[in-house]
């Protein structure tokens, strides 16, 4: 999905002035793509190896910290991956010839490592890392990790950033889980500068593993097969992991143009200039899509009355449209549907639940061009993409291996 990054780096492609600290696990310094983008303590570089040359109480930080629980020390080096991915997605520096281009091409990473090369962490270590990236000058925390209680102290240190004018990006989490229901932490804390992201697929749908809240999730990003960085090579991975970094580098890039912008300030032009997607009503706040140049321009574009779910005029079929429940292997339906007075209209499913990726409710307008392809797992009150005219077809196919229950489809709205 589109983010506007490219008519973004007409305004501005970053800047060396905005730290971002990636809390994970490390970041491979010494890659090629990200080298001339890692945040360098000058003091300690310039120092003597094992002198705490700055005096900020950790020897040889030259670009972060590890604190992995009972291994602390100056080196953060990735050992996984994970941050370095999310590292590249941030700032992967570019026009450099090198692998891919992160949403801002200058940029300073702060590699602050608290998950340990099998994948662990603690709330303790990860309280220690965002106090660091706090004292040592980070204008945004960049958190793909989360669960577990609540917990005071990492309330209290997030609070801490908050009070410094820190932006906290948090990935919402993979569990399918509702976040309205059943709080993620440290995503679903209520704390002025937490903004809590969820992951989309390209056809701007909630990834099947996705998080979500209506109320508690603020914002969707790309997080379905996202090319980045990893040790000393690129790798695709899917997660909200990945989406929460594409935020961490709108907001940098935001901070690039306006560097009087505190975290809080951030949070809210992100949220209110974010493109509105018909697949996430009643699952984000303004059920948007992170926009970098509508961010950047505080383009405000979520309008109530462009969601069909508001819409007041109904059009019910006289018979329900379906699928079997649960469908065969190599199914193939087709539905011809006119909306009687409809000049626009959107076709409303209480629920589809099919094979991810593989089966598909496709939606064609009058000319035969495909304007929606449904693939969700288990979920309810879904609107279509708006579709122009009274007519259009939906097609329902399925693969020859695993079925799913399938979908209904009641009626449409229109205007």
């Amino acid at each position: 999905m589109d983010i506007g990054a490219a008519e973004a780096w007409q305004i501005t492609t970053g800047s060396h002035d905005v730290t971002v600290a990636v809390i994970d696990s490390g970041i491979s310094y010494s890659h090629p793509d990200i080298i001339e983008n890692m945040w360098t303590n000058i003091l300690e570089k310039n120092g003597k190896s094992g002198v705490d040359d700055d005096g900020n109480g950790y020897i040889d930080d030259i670009h972060g910290y590890s604190f992995e629980s009972g291994k602390e020390s100056g080196n953060p080096m990735d050992g996984i991956g994970h941050g370095t991915h999310c590292a590249g997605i941030i700032g992967a520096r570019g026009n450099n010839g090198q692998g891919i281009v992160g949403v801002n091409w200058n940029v300073k990473l702060m590699a602050v490592k608290f998950v340990s090369d099998s994948g662990e962490g603690t709330s303790e270590a990860a309280i220690k890392s965002i106090s660091y990236a706090i004292n040592n000058g980070a204008q945004i925390i960049s958190n793909s990790w989360g669960g577990g209680p609540e917990s005071k102290a990492l309330v209290e240190t997030i609070e801490r950033a908050n009070q410094k004018g820190i932006l906290f990006v948090a990935a919402a989490g993979n569990d399918q889980a509702d976040n309205d229901a059943k709080p993620f932490y440290p995503a679903s804390y209520p704390i002025d500068n937490i903004i809590s992201v969820t992951a989309i697929d390209n056809q701007g749908r909630l990834t099947p593993f996705s998080n979500f809240g209506k109320k508690s999730v603020h914002i969707a990003a790309p997080g379905m097969n996202i090319a980045s960085t990893v040790i000393k090579d690129y790798m695709i991975s899917s997660g909200t992991s990945m989406a929460a970094p594409f935020v961490s580098g709108v907001a940098a890039l935001l901070l690039a143009n306006q560097p009087s912008l505190t975290g809080r300030e951030l949070k809210e032009r992100i949220i209110n200039t974010a493109k509105a997607l018909p697949g996430l009503q009643g699952k984000v706040l303004n059920r948007g899509l992170v926009n970098a140049y509508n961010a950047l321009t505080n383009t405000q574009t979520t309008d109530q009355s462009e969601d069909p779910s508001n819409w007041t005029n109904t059009y019910t079929f006289p018979n329900i449209m379906s699928s079997n429940h649960p469908y065969l292997n190599k199914t193939h339906q087709k539905f011809e549907i006119q909306v009687p007075g409809a000049k626009q209209f959107s076709l409303y499913f209480p629920k589809v639940s099919v094979d991810y990726g593989f089966d598909f409710v496709i939606i064609k307008d009058a000319t035969g061009k495909i304007v929606d392809k449904i693939s969700e797992r288990k979920t309810l009150n879904i609107y279509s993409t708006v579709i122009d005219g009274d007519k259009a077809t939906v097609e329902f196919v399925s693969d020859s291996s695993i079925n799913g229950w399938g979908f209904d489809l009641t009626k449409a709205v229109w205007r």
